[in-house]
């Protein structure tokens, strides 16, 4: 087992047609493998049963296989549903649970369908609650080629968002200024404080050019009045997306303010204090912005379509800011 620190640990993920010089390592992992449907696999890569678009993809960590998964036309179930493509053969290696690997094929197999123009991706599974946490959503129970029956999932394929850091812009002050202000109105005495925060709110930090914004509340009793004034400009709650002590809100036709998240925090909210205390940190600390402005272009220039490795990419960096701040 692999005991590298998480940072030393090279990963990656290869997508593979006959051929391929990791083909018949990929057979040979397959076969050994713990999963008996690995030999299945094995059995249809060594006679090359895939069609022309079809993948077989590879986790490789520290050029060691780990585990694999396939992006294929039709899987277990009649090709006259009409359901394609599919994500199928999912199987880490025990030893290499933990890495986050089946998200990762998940996605790299959602990229080939992106490229090939697919907006949809399905998957057949008898685990319960495990894909769900991928954005795969439950269609039903289907009976297979093997006269058995299967749940049937599937999982929307939006365009990757483009990752686009800019050096540091001074207008970026009165754009949230001009934010804050119809909020401010909006708001009145419901708002303790309208504070800028993320990257835009740091001088000299090279950011996505997007304003992030926590409104502060007393407490989560003022919550529903916040969420009923908010409605009444255009904001739209969308609950806290998984982080608690964070309420998202979205909007539409906003075309006359720059484009900004919005967030609403009590003011004891741990997420609010995490928010202010990286934002001071960084503004007493002239030479952690000029290192995450490096990281921050760097990871932009590595995945420019791909915002969940730039997220990943960047992390180590956040995570020694809040180890150091007491986060």
């Amino acid at each position: 087992m692999n005991t590298k620190n998480q940072n030393e640990i090279k990963e990656e993920i290869i997508a593979m047609t006959y051929g391929h010089a990791m083909w018949d390592r990929t057979i040979e992992f397959a076969e050994k493998c713990s999963w008996r449907a690995g030999a299945y696999l094995a059995e249809k890569m060594r006679t090359d049963q895939f069609e022309e678009n079809e993948r077989v993809l590879a986790a490789l960590i520290d050029g060691e296989i780990a585990g694999y998964c396939t992006f294929s036309n039709y899987d277990e179930i009649p090709p006259e549903h009409g359901l394609t493509p599919f994500v199928g053969f999912m199987f880490v290696d025990e030893i290499f649970r933990g890495h986050r690997l089946s998200e990762k094929l998940i996605d790299a197999a959602c990229d080939v369908a992106r490229s090939q123009g697919y907006s949809r991706i399905y998957l057949m599974t008898g685990e319960i609650g495990l894909y769900e946490k991928y954005g795969f959503e439950k269609q039903g129970n289907l009976k297979t080629l093997y006269d058995t029956e299967d749940q049937l999932f599937s999982k929307e394929l939006k365009p990757k968002k483009k990752v686009v850091v800019v050096p540091y812009d001074e207008t970026w002050k009165q754009s949230f200024i001009d934010i804050r202000n119809e909020l401010a109105d909006a708001l009145g005495e419901l708002a303790e404080s309208i504070e800028h925060v993320g990257s835009t709110s740091v001088e000299g930090l090279s950011a996505k050019p997007i304003i992030d914004i926590d409104v502060v509340i007393k407490d989560r009793t003022m919550l529903d009045k916040v969420i009923e004034a908010l409605e009444k400009i255009g904001y739209r709650h969308e609950g806290n997306q998984g982080i608690p002590g964070r309420e998202a809100f979205k909007y539409e036709d906003k075309d006359h303010l720059m484009k900004h998240h919005l967030y609403v925090c009590a003011e004891d909210a741990n997420e609010l204090k995490r928010h202010m205390a990286f934002r001071d940190y960084l503004r007493s600390h002239p030479e952690a912005v000029k290192e995450y402005s490096r990281v921050k272009t760097e990871g932009a220039k590595l995945y420019p379509e791909d915002i969940d490795s730039y997220i990943e990419y960047k992390a180590p960096f956040i995570e020694g800011i809040y180890k150091v701040i007491g986060f």
